[in-house]
């Protein structure tokens, strides 16, 4: 619950509501929608593309709003939490806590994207699965390089490019023939790979926010 607390005060209301709510909800019920008037096998699988692909450039782009270039020195901007002796754990409760909901809201949006494949196609959890942890690898991940970028353009560009990448890869990872077997292995590597890339970006967040305060790099 401290941690839930923490991050709702480091966070504007606006943002949690459009990040975590509002943009994978109403995503996921438009592609939904989409895949279910066009009712086609191969629109289905494209779906879950577009959804990796938005969801992932709206994680990076998203972020930039919520949290900015804090790994940048001096560019922090949250130097009133030092005026608080709780303010060091208060910040890292928070970034803790965002790293902790990227997952859950990347699957709220690809599960609703899942319910038209499930009824048209088969069996979803394959490729919801390999959607949900691909997007979330590449949200986590990425904040290890997204967070040093203090330029929108720049962040903007990144985003693009994550978002063709994530895209491409669900689609192709789906509809090739050679790796359809291997699916279930990329899923459970993705499945190590996420706690890891939680656990080093949150060390390196951390690191950054004890630097703040002795005033180095």
């Amino acid at each position: 619950m401290r941690m839930i607390k923490d991050y709702r005060a480091i966070t504007n209301g606006k943002y949690r509501l459009a990040c975590n709510v509002l943009i994978p909800v109403i995503l996921g019920i438009i592609l939904a929608l989409v895949d279910a008037v066009v009712r086609n096998g191969y629109v289905t699988v494209v779906m879950f593309g577009f959804g990796a692909a938005f969801m992932t450039a709206i994680e990076i782009v998203g972020d930039y709003w919520g949290f900015g270039a804090i790994c940048v020195k001096g560019c922090l901007g949250m130097d009133y939490l030092k005026t608080s002796t709780k303010g060091k754990a208060m910040l890292q409760n928070a970034l803790m806590a965002d790293l902790l909901v990227r997952p859950v809201r990347i699957a709220i949006c690809m599960a609703l994207v899942a319910v038209p494949y499930g009824i048209m196609v088969g069996n979803p959890v394959r490729l919801l699965c390999l959607s949900v942890l691909l997007t979330a690898n590449l949200s986590v991940w990425a904040l290890n390089i997204t967070r040093y970028v203090q330029s929108v353009q720049v962040m903007s560009v990144l985003s693009m490019l994550a978002y063709g990448a994530s895209g491409a890869a669900v689609i192709y990872i789906t509809i090739s023939s050679g790796l359809q077997k291997f699916t279930w292995l990329i899923v459970a590597a993705l499945a190590v790979l996420l706690p890891v890339g939680i656990y080093v970006t949150r060390r390196h967040m951390y690191r950054k926010v004890e630097a703040s305060y002795l005033d180095i790099d």
